[in-house]
């Protein structure tokens, strides 16, 4: 059959050929492609286009019955790792998997992700609470194309080595949680030299005097960043360390700060160096009409 097909028009097929195939019948008609122009007619038709598609998805009991009797193909699907048993994932096609986690995730849960077709389609992970360390250890091991992590947690320290783990591959990080160290913030993000967003939320907040110069220097691609309750001892430091994070990071396209000592100095070397600068939230700081003038040729949409 295969052989006759690709004797056929590309235009002839359209583009739901084959789209109602299960995965298992996809992988014998991939495996049967012998010829280059075999696989590339199966890269364009199959899986690649059956009849429907979700942009985004969230995933439940009721949700996920209802779609096993159906066939769709998702960009994004939300799943919840106690659910991951009941997907039936031949009857799908993902892009991407974001992976939530709850409290006391245990080892038959993460069973599925053993499964090559379901792991490395899992490109954000958000995590809540304390959970199993074993668990976690295997779950981390399993993930090879995470992009994006959400960590909800009242101690970050337990995740450091998870965090090192995928690090290179990170490109979003998002931290809750009550307490942090500057040196331990630091170390954060020499694990992750590729991200390009991060967010940071801490009960006690953070405090030091070059905070943002090391975030800089070990994430240089960074161009959305949200940091809650920044601390410095005096202004000079806050504004030295801003202009210096400015100057290093010209690409920077949003920026949140929640810091008291910030002043119209750091915003007029944002209006300087940041000319990608799109949104911009400052929090807690006393700031006059200089500020407004030096961000007034920039194109913010939220200011």
């Amino acid at each position: 059959m295969l052989e006759y097909l690709i004797q056929l028009p590309f235009d002839s097929l359209g583009q739901n050929l084959l789209g109602f195939l299960d995965l298992n019948d996809i992988i014998q008609f991939e495996n049967a492609a012998t010829s280059h122009e075999s696989q590339q007619l199966l890269r364009e038709t199959l899986p690649y286009s059956p009849p429907n598609m979700v942009e985004c998805f969230e995933f439940n009991r009721e949700l996920i019955d209802w779609c096993n009797k159906r066939r769709y193909r998702f960009q994004l699907a939300t799943i919840s790792v106690e659910t991951l048993f009941e997907v039936k994932y031949q009857r799908y096609i993902f892009d991407n998997i974001e992976l939530h986690l709850k409290s006391n995730v245990s080892s038959q849960h993460i069973e599925p992700l053993k499964n090559n077709y379901i792991n490395r389609r899992v490109t954000s992970v958000k995590i809540r609470g304390n959970q199993d360390p074993a668990v976690i250890e295997v779950l981390f091991s399993l993930l090879s194309c995470v992009r994006s992590l959400i960590i909800q947690t009242p101690t970050i320290s337990q995740w450091m080595e998870h965090i090192k783990q995928i690090g290179p591959c990170l490109h979003e990080l998002s931290i809750n949680c009550w307490t942090s160290q500057f040196k331990m913030l630091t170390t954060i993000t020499e694990y992750c030299p590729n991200l390009e967003k991060l967010s940071l939320r801490f009960e006690y907040g953070i405090s030091g005097s070059n905070i943002l110069q090391n975030l800089a220097s070990n994430c240089p691609h960074i161009h959305s960043l949200d940091i809650d309750k920044l601390d410095y001892n005096i202004s000079a430091a806050c504004d030295a360390d801003l202009t210096a994070f400015a100057e290093k990071c010209p690409q920077l396209e949003e920026l949140s700060l929640t810091c008291p000592q910030l002043t119209d100095q750091s915003v007029i070397a944002l209006a300087q160096h940041c000319s990608r600068l799109k949104k911009l939230k400052l929090n807690r700081c006393k700031l006059t009409a200089a500020s407004l003038i030096a961000l007034s040729e920039l194109s913010l949409i939220h200011i």
